[in-house]
C-alpha cells in the first residue's frame, strides 16, 4: 500500500497534521481491535477446528477463512457513491489480512500484524475520510494476487513443514 502511494509524504502529513493524536489513536485502536479479532480469535477457532478435524493444511485454511472475514468486514465503509472502492478494499485487505495472518503464524504474536496494520491504516484523514479511493483494478488486481500467491506458497510450505513435525514426534 505504501509503494502505491507517496508514503514519505503521507507520513509528513500525518506527522504534522492538526488531528496527529486523534488520527494515532484511531489506527492504533483499529489495528489492536481487527487484528485481536481477526488474527487472534478467529484465526485461533479455525486452527483449533483444523486440529480437531485433523485438516490437512490447518494454517493455510485457518487464514484463508479468517482473511475472508476481515475482508468481508470492510464492507462496513459502503455508503452512497463508493462501492466500487469499498469492493477494492474487500479484496486488498483480504489479501492484506493474509500477510498478517503470515506475520502471526511465522511470529507467534499479534504484535508484528498490529504494528503493521497500525502503520497502513496511520494515514492524515483516517479520522475524517469519507472511505478509500476507487484505484484501477488491474494494477488492484495484479499487484494483490501476486501477494496473494506468494503468501499461500509460503503457508503450504509452512503446513507441509508443521505436518512433517507432527508425524516425527509421534514416532
Amino acid at each position: 500500500m505504501l509503494l502505491l502511494e507517496s508514503w514519505p509524504e503521507t507520513v509528513m502529513a500525518t506527522l504534522t497534521s492538526r488531528g496527529l493524536l486523534w488520527n494515532t489513536m484511531i489506527a492504533l485502536s483499529t489495528g489492536i481491535f481487527e487484528e485481536t479479532i481477526t488474527r487472534g480469535l478467529l484465526f485461533s477457532v479455525f486452527l483449533q477446528a483444523g486440529h480437531r478435524h485433523q485438516w490437512r493444511l490447518k494454517f493455510t485454511q485457518a487464514t484463508i477463512f479468517s482473511s475472508l472475514i476481515f475482508g468481508t468486514l470492510h464492507l462496513t465503509n459502503l455508503g452512497p457513491g463508493n462501492v466500487e472502492s469499498v469492493l477494492q478494499q474487500v479484496f486488498y485487505t483480504f489479501v492484506l489480512g493474509v500477510l498478517l495472518s503470515i506475520l502471526r503464524v511465522t511470529t507467534n504474536t499479534l504484535f508484528w500484524p498490529i504494528g503493521l496494520h497500525f502503520l497502513i491504516d496511520w494515514q492524515p484523514d483516517i479520522a475524517t475520510s469519507q472511505g478509500p479511493p476507487s484505484a484501477d483494478w488491474w494494477v488492484i488486481g495484479t499487484i494483490f494476487s501476486v501477494i496473494l500467491i506468494v503468501g499461500l506458497i509460503y503457508l503450504i510450505k509452512f503446513d507441509r513443514a508443521d505436518e512433517r513435525r507432527q508425524v516425527s514426534l509421534s514416532h
